[in-house]
């Protein structure tokens, strides 16, 4: 997925989602999944880890894709009924930094928590374990 530059999830703040089918033809999103990315990054934004006595915020969450047409999607390994081929798309793979403390289960774990509690498909859940992948289900 190199092939898709990276935009911060910051740049979809709840206010601004309107706009957020507007970005470029990767990254158009449906309007409903553009302000869960949005809602649970400024959910994420605002936690603090108080592992090993430091305290300090989570790193950002970046999109690394949203919409992606029939050949990136193969290129990506993504499935043939993807949610990221429609068009906005109902998929986003996301990006987050390391946590201290914090295996990589265990961290996309916390946003898979949250991302299911707001009525959403985590990728974790699938057989074939997306632990990065997120859907409107």
């Amino acid at each position: 997925m190199g092939c898709f530059p990276q935009r911060s999830a910051k740049t979809l703040l709840p206010e601004r989602i309107g706009d957020a089918c507007q970005l470029e033809r990767r990254w158009k999103l449906d309007p409903a999944l553009a302000k869960m990315v949005a809602d649970m990054a400024e959910w994420w934004g605002s936690r603090r880890t108080g592992l090993k006595g430091r305290f300090k915020f989570f790193p950002p969450l970046f999109i690394l894709s949203g919409y992606r047409t029939p050949n990136e999607n193969r290129a990506a390994g993504g499935a043939r009924d993807s949610r990221h081929l429609r068009c906005p798309s109902w998929a986003a793979d996301l990006r987050v930094g390391n946590i201290e403390g914090l295996s990589n289960d265990e961290l996309w774990g916390i946003l898979g928590g949250w991302w299911k509690l707001h009525g959403g498909r985590w990728g974790g859940d699938f057989s074939r374990r997306d632990l990065n992948h997120f859907d409107l289900g």
